[in-house]
């Protein structure tokens, strides 16, 4: 059971540190007023226009094709929910289990 709550939460890790990165990324883009956080194993992006919404999903598709709408929560209005494709779940619980042993 412990090493499973780890392999959680290295995903969660990983979604931290995509989300800085989908900050950073927007900032460079010059898109106003997105809040980007994690909850759970998922991100919620809210922008405050549709404008500013439409480049965080073309920004979404281009540069972070491993986060999908797939398995993410139903968005709320004026919100992207994004998670990582299973694909990539996979992946990152490997890894932690590979630095694990």
């Amino acid at each position: 059971m412990l090493l499973n709550v780890e392999l959680e939460k290295a995903i969660e890790n990983a979604l931290d540190q995509d989300a800085e990165e989908l900050r950073r990324v927007l900032k460079e883009e010059k898109v106003p007023d997105v809040t980007v956080e994690r909850v759970g194993d998922s991100l919620r992006i809210r922008t405050a226009t549709q404008e500013a919404k439409n480049t965080t999903e073309k920004t979404l598709k281009d540069q972070f094709p491993i986060l999908t709408y797939e398995g993410a929560p139903k968005a709320k209005e004026g919100e992207i929910s994004v998670t990582f494709d299973e694909r990539e779940k996979r992946r990152i619980r490997e890894y932690a289990l590979a630095q694990s042993l």
